[in-house]
């Protein structure tokens, strides 16, 4: 699964009959590099929850579309055969051979708390994660003069607050319920960085 942003509509119109139409979808694939792709390692199987998606990329300022799918040939992708008793077709291995995702929440926004002075190998610990009223921070021995800053989510800075132990709690019951960019800095440098949900 992976999210394409895109300058430009990829409209599949070079053949007359809707095969022609699949097999060019098929042969575009390879063209098509999502700058945003599922890394992890398990498969997309949950039928009651929900699985986040998320990451980030330096924009050229051309994206107009978003294409959200997948973009590898089968023969590149591990299969998980889940029977559905529900469907039956009357080819019965054909049972096997549908998934449907639901796609939900989807959020893109400029991150403009992005730092050209950021260290992202700093083992910094923000939890937990949903939050209520603090949170634990976590800081590698080495670092003084820590700031913790928390944006919303269109860049706004809503609170600063000091660190002064390598291992500390902050109160945040002044945050209203919702997603928020907590950004770590040891004086100019940013050392760590995490989303944050607030709910109550």
């Amino acid at each position: 699964m992976g999210m394409l942003f895109a300058a430009d509509s990829i409209a599949l119109t070079s053949g007359p009959t809707d095969n022609d139409k699949y097999f060019f979808a098929s042969y575009m694939i390879d063209t098509l590099d999502p700058q945003v792709r599922y890394t992890g390692n398990e498969f997309l199987s949950d039928r009651n929850g929900w699985t986040k998606i998320e990451g980030s990329f330096i924009a050229d300022g051309t994206e107009q579309y978003l294409y959200i799918g997948n973009f590898d040939h089968n023969p590149l992708v591990d299969t998980l055969n889940v029977f559905d008793s529900t469907y039956h077709h009357l080819n019965p291995e054909f049972n096997w051979n549908y998934s449907y995702y639901y796609i939900d929440d989807v959020w893109v926004y400029e991150d403009t708390t992005v730092s050209v002075n950021e260290e992202p190998s700093a083992n910094v610990g923000i939890y937990p994660n949903p939050a209520r009223d603090f949170v634990s921070i976590e800081l590698p021995p080495n670092y003084s003069q820590v700031s913790l800053n928390i944006y919303n989510l269109t860049g706004q800075l809503i609170s600063q607050k000091q660190i002064t132990q390598p291992n500390q709690n902050i109160l945040i019951t002044e945050l209203g319920n919702g997603m928020y960019i907590f950004v770590i800095q040891n004086e100019d440098r940013v050392i760590g960085r995490e989303r944050v949900v607030v709910g109550r």
